[in-house]
């Protein structure tokens, strides 16, 4: 296994991170009214980049979240509610994003993509699969292909899983990072040999310590088993710093 250097970890968190910062963004005061709240959120936009998104029929802050790639506390602190209950008609300012608006409503029929067994290829899209073709992970969750790779940009995939269940190596390597990163929150990545890398992330409570080596399938952490909503995890599969498809490489069955 190839070792590499801090520099180099700092990088791919950096990368993983989709190279947003968090630190000195700007929010909407608390006012006492309404309309204050509406005023200072106003002249607040002018401080931090983002979008207004407004809720259409059928959309929840989870999916609004996926979309636009901002966690969900980022948004409800900036739109100052402490709750995940949102109506239509509602305006959410959406910090840290670039993305339009989209006019389609973010529901399951535009955006969840159950998963059916079959292992996706993508021959003359990702350089990588001839010369690494035998290399094989295992799942490191049972469940529901929520977002699939290059869906809505996402990296990787997200798996809709059960809350408390066990998160497993996807294959043997070195815990070369564990820590809180600006996209994923709680985040592992694990160094495997042919310069290959896998990252854990979102709702996941880490288990192992950097500098740890695991075997393929050894627990390194567990979904979160508490507050509201539906629980994913976040898979990446990278080559070089590159994220690549995770079913070029994940097992079948």
């Amino acid at each position: 296994m190839k070792q590499i250097n801090i520099i180099e970890i700092i990088l791919l968190v950096f990368l993983i991170s989709g190279c947003s910062l968090t630190i000195g963004t700007k929010y909407p005061e608390k006012k006492s009214s309404t309309a204050k709240k509406n005023t200072a959120t106003s002249q607040a936009i002018v401080q931090t980049k983002g979008v207004w998104h407004t809720v259409k029929k059928g959309e929840n802050l989870y999916r609004i979240s996926l979309y636009y790639e901002v966690p969900q506390q980022e948004i409800k602190k900036a739109n100052k509610i402490e709750t995940e209950n949102i109506v239509v008609g509602q305006k959410l300012f959406i910090p840290n994003t670039t993305k339009k608006s989209p006019i389609f409503a973010l529901t399951p029929d535009t955006m969840d993509k159950p998963y059916t067994g079959e292992v996706k290829t993508t021959e003359n899209t990702t350089p990588d699969t001839k010369i690494l073709k035998n290399i094989e992970f295992i799942w490191p969750v049972e469940g529901k292909i929520i977002c699939d790779y290059g869906q809505l940009g996402n990296k990787g995939i997200d798996i809709l899983a059960q809350a408390s269940s066990k998160v497993k190596a996807a294959r043997s390597g070195k815990i070369v990072y564990t820590g809180i990163t600006a996209k994923y929150g709680e985040t592992i990545i694990i160094e495997h040999d042919n310069e290959m890398f896998s990252v854990y992330g979102h709702d996941l409570i880490i288990k192992v310590k950097q500098g740890q080596s695991v075997k393929t399938g050894a627990i390194i952490g567990e979904m979160k088993n508490s507050g509201k909503g539906r629980k994913y995890l976040h898979f990446e599969i990278r080559y070089k710093d590159q994220p690549v498809n995770p079913f070029n490489y994940l097992q079948k069955d």
